[in-house]
């Protein structure tokens, strides 16, 4: 009975279709159908007389049957039938992850509504919703880079801080790409844990690349 209970389809919009095939495969019936065409041309009593009757015919499926069975099969298909839920990518992620997020002046901008720093921390958000149990850490950076949360499985607390970052408490604005994935690094050695740096931002300097790659492959 679970496995059943946990039957779904992936696509079930693509279930919409059954019932525009059942009207078109009863619309192509009608059509087929002697008795309608000839009705308005001819009198019922000699109409009976001349059509042979479904009990006469073969008793096969007919051409229109066996095409609504194949589009039922297929739109069921196309549904996606499953019989496990598939898990969030995160829910079983339960690793370190640091976060560090660019908080500059240009972050500010509104291209991206409400704006491309609420945007992040909306994002932040949801991930940290997906990682429940999992350790979080959270670094900001622009001119240089600063620890504002160490790694907690309170994401609440991540949350808070990452709302309240400002262009304004920063030290001097700029970009410091690789050295807030460097602290990354660091936190994580210290901690001793396995985890991940996810690096937000809406840009990355020219000058930062070579640092990257080398925090890459510390």
């Amino acid at each position: 009975m679970s496995e059943l209970a946990q039957f779904h389809f992936l696509r079930p919009a693509w279930l919409l279709l059954i019932p525009v095939a059942v009207a078109i495969c009863w619309s192509l019936t009608r059509a087929r159908s002697l008795d309608r065409v000839w009705r308005g041309v001819m009198a019922p009593h000699l109409l009976d007389h001349l059509i042979v009757r479904h009990g006469a015919r073969s008793r096969g499926p007919t051409p229109v049957t066996l095409m609504g069975l194949a589009w039922l099969v297929a739109i069921v298909a196309v549904a996606g039938p499953v019989w496990q839920r598939q898990p969030s990518p995160f829910s079983q992620d339960q690793a370190a992850l640091v976060i560090a997020l660019k908080v500059t002046p240009e972050m500010l901008s509104t291209d991206v509504q409400p704006s491309r720093l609420q945007r992040s921390v909306q994002k932040i958000h949801d991930l940290l919703e997906a990682r429940t149990g999992a350790r979080t850490a959270l670094i900001a950076y622009a001119c240089s880079a600063h620890l504002v949360m160490p790694l907690t499985s309170d994401p609440d607390i991540i949350e808070t801080f990452a709302a309240d970052l400002t262009p304004d408490i920063m030290p001097v604005a700029g970009d410091a790409a690789a050295g807030a994935v460097a602290l990354g690094n660091r936190l994580l050695e210290q901690s001793g844990a396995v985890g991940s740096i996810l690096l937000i931002t809406d840009a990355i300097a020219s000058d930062q690349l070579d640092g990257l790659r080398e925090a890459r492959s510390e």
